[in-house]
């Protein structure tokens, strides 16, 4: 029973960092039309097929973007970048509570609920650190 629940979390939290880094990926394509790489999991034991780095280690992941198609941008659009991904979950999170009325879908939105609110905080390597420091790097960099 032990086993079955900890391999719930662990494909659910799947689920929650694929839709987060599929929602900075679709961004990124829209604002600058070219995506360096999308990391799912760790470096750890990744396995990399074309622009997709895949690791059974999930602790988070990333999209990587050219630093110089980021600098090119405007605030709004860096902006919109970052938040993309916290959108995407909060999206998906009401609807799981809408519609999904099982021990899924409340396990789904409990973990959603905390990525949304880890990653909101501006702690180590969350959307709002690495936001806060793009956007102090562009005062120096402009």
């Amino acid at each position: 029973m032990i086993l079955y629940i900890f391999l719930l979390i662990y494909l659910v939290n799947i689920i929650i960092i694929i839709i987060h880094e599929l929602a900075h990926y679709i961004v990124a394509k829209i604002l600058w039309n070219e995506v360096e790489e999308i990391v799912i999991g760790s470096r750890i034991l990744s396995i990399k097929l074309y622009k997709v780095s895949l690791s059974p280690i999930i602790f988070g992941g990333r999209v990587d973007v050219k630093w110089n198609k980021v600098a090119n941008s405007n605030i709004y659009q860096i902006i919109l970048f970052f938040l993309s991904g916290v959108f995407a979950n909060f999206i998906t999170l009401i609807i799981c509570w809408l519609y999904i009325k099982s021990i899924y879908g409340n396990l789904y939105i409990i973990l959603s609920g905390f990525t949304i609110v880890i990653n909101s905080i501006p702690i180590y390597n969350t959307d709002m650190s690495i936001l806060l420091k793009v956007i102090k790097k562009l005062k120096k960099y402009k």
